[in-house]
């Protein structure tokens, strides 16, 4: 009986020796989580200073300082992002906001401005990227050469039929690029009558009839026949792409 209470007892000192082991690191690992807790939010350690704004060099220095002043003190690691995200895609010419946060109090803030494709003519002209925004005058480029879009209007995009209809010349832009059309170079006009797109070509003045759809099959086909009349110098004053297995 005596041997085994011993051999018990000693079987009994490891497993007691490992619980207390166990305690200690449960103790020292609240510690060390209590450390890094205060660490971050008791001490100005992790207080956000500064914000350094990349891009966007049309936006009003006021706005931005008003926008970094809104979250200067506030904690490095825990402060809204999509707040300030939110204020300054509310900047027409903003198309994406993103952030790199920094130590030392710090973070980056990185303005993608929006990329003209057209220019809408209207009272003034417009400048207008590939999602169909204006671009506001402050931030546009005067000097480059563009395609004018004509037969709508500024307001007009304040109606869901205006923007459907810009929707369509967006998508023949789009499609002349994707089949290796300059439009900047080869494009002088893109005209709206009703739910019809036409083009009028740079070089020649040779107004092109591209419909309301299908539009990848129809400047296939003006692809086809461009380069022939290219080489043979000759374009009419129309191509009508319109007819399904003829020009």
């Amino acid at each position: 009986m005596k041997r085994s209470k011993r051999r018990s007892m000693v079987a009994q000192r490891p497993r007691a020796g490992l619980g207390v082991a166990r305690t200690m690191i449960c103790i020292l690992a609240g510690i060390a989580i209590g450390a890094a807790l205060y660490l971050i939010f008791g001490t100005e350690r992790f207080t956000l200073d500064k914000v350094d704004f990349y891009g966007g060099s049309s936006l009003p220095a006021d706005s931005l300082r008003v926008v970094e002043s809104s979250v200067i003190g506030k904690n490095l690691l825990t402060v809204s992002l999509a707040s300030i995200r939110e204020r300054l895609l509310q900047f027409p010419e903003i198309r994406e906001v993103v952030f790199k946060r920094r130590l030392w109090g710090r973070i980056d803030c990185y303005l993608m401005q929006r990329e003209p494709i057209a220019i809408l003519a209207g009272d003034r002209l417009y400048e207008v990227d590939s999602e169909g925004v204006i671009i506001p005058r402050r931030a546009g480029r005067a000097d480059i050469d563009l395609p004018v879009i004509t037969g709508i209007g500024r307001r007009d995009l304040e109606t869901e039929n205006g923007i459907r209809r810009m929707k369509l010349v967006l998508s023949a832009l789009e499609t002349l690029n994707d089949y290796g059309f300059s439009t900047a170079d080869e494009l002088s006009e893109i005209h709206l009558q009703d739910d019809e797109v036409m083009l009028v070509l740079m070089k020649t003045g040779t107004l092109v009839r591209l419909g309301s759809e299908n539009f990848a099959r129809r400047i296939q086909k003006l692809y086809a026949v461009y380069g022939v009349l290219d080489d043979e110098g000759a374009f009419p004053d129309m191509i009508d792409l319109r007819f399904n297995r003829q020009v």
